[in-house]
C-alpha cells in the first residue's frame, strides 16, 4: 500500500511535465577551411603559415525546447571534440539554459543562462565557427547567466559580472595591470528596445557595469565605471547593416 501512495505521488509530479510540449534539435557542424597567412613580423621564425583547419565546430549542439502553459525553457548543451590531429574527444559545456514565466500577454521574466539583451546577430560570417564578426563589429554580450525582465520590445536584464563575480580571485589585464584584485558591488546591466520598421529595425541597447580594480602591488585602488551604447540597424536580405556605436568610460 504504502509503495503504491509512493508511486501515485511521483505520477503525480511527473504527470504535468509530460503535458509539456517538447522540441529537441541538434547539429553537427564540420568546419572544412585551409587558411595560409602571411605576418608582418616573423612567428617562431617564419613569415607565413598554412594550415587545414577540419574539426567538430565547437557550436556543435544537442538541445531541447519545452513549453507548457505560461512557462518554457530552453536547454542547449555544447558538443565539443580536440582540434589537431584526427581530433579527440571533447567536453559537453552549457550553452544555453533557462525558464521564462510570461505572466501577462505582453511581459515575461526569464531565468537563467541566454544570450544578453545587446547581443544582435546582424551578421552571418562563418569562417572562425560560425563566428558572425561577434566581438569584431558586431557587439555580443555572450551567454551569461542572470534575470531577464521584458515589456513588449523592451528587455532589462541584470547579468553577471565581467570581473570580480568572485571572492580570493585576482585577474590580469585590466586596464593594462598585471596582477589586481577586481572587485564587483551590482550585476552587469543591461538593456534593449526594437523599433521594428518594415524590413529592418533599430535595437538601441545600454549596458553598464562598476567594478573596483585594486593593484596589489602598489596598494592603490580604482573604481570604473564604463557604459557602451550602439544601435544596430537590420536591412533586408543583400543588403548591409548600417551600425552606429559609441562608448566612454570614466576613472575615478
Amino acid at each position: 500500500m504504502k509503495k503504491f501512495i509512493v508511486i501515485c505521488a511521483v505520477l503525480l509530479f511527473v504527470a504535468p511535465a509530460f503535458a509539456a510540449d517538447w522540441a529537441f534539435y541538434g547539429s553537427a557542424r564540420v568546419g572544412t577551411w585551409y587558411t595560409d597567412r602571411t605576418y608582418p613580423t616573423p612567428v617562431n621564425g617564419q613569415n607565413d603559415d598554412q594550415a587545414t583547419q577540419w574539426a567538430l565546430q565547437g557550436n556543435s549542439r544537442l538541445g531541447a525546447k519545452v513549453k507548457a502553459d505560461k512557462v518554457s525553457g530552453q536547454v542547449e548543451l555544447a558538443l565539443t571534440a580536440t582540434n589537431g590531429g584526427d581530433g579527440g574527444d571533447g567536453g559537453v559545456n552549457t550553452r544555453r539554459l533557462y525558464g521564462t514565466w510570461k505572466f501577462t500577454d505582453d511581459a515575461f521574466l526569464k531565468v537563467g543562462k541566454d544570450y544578453s539583451p545587446v547581443t544582435d546577430f546582424i551578421s552571418n560570417q562563418w569562417f572562425g565557427g560560425d563566428n558572425d564578426l561577434l566581438g569584431e563589429g558586431n557587439f555580443y554580450g555572450r551567454r551569461p547567466a542572470g534575470l531577464t525582465l521584458g515589456v513588449g520590445n523592451f528587455e532589462i536584464a541584470f547579468l553577471t559580472p565581467s570581473y570580480g563575480a568572485d571572492v580570493g580571485t585576482t585577474a590580469t589585464g585590466i586596464n593594462g595591470s598585471t596582477g589586481g584584485d577586481p572587485d564587483s558591488y551590482i550585476p552587469r546591466f543591461e538593456a534593449s528596445y526594437m523599433a521594428k520598421l518594415g524590413a529592418g529595425y533599430i535595437k538601441p541597447f545600454p549596458a553598464c557595469s562598476i567594478t573596483r580594480f585594486r593593484l596589489t602591488a602598489s596598494a592603490t585602488s580604482t573604481t570604473t565605471w564604463t557604459s557602451c551604447l550602439m544601435s544596430p540597424a537590420s536591412a533586408p536580405a543583400g543588403t548591409s547593416a548600417p551600425s552606429l556605436s559609441a562608448a566612454r568610460s570614466a576613472m575615478a
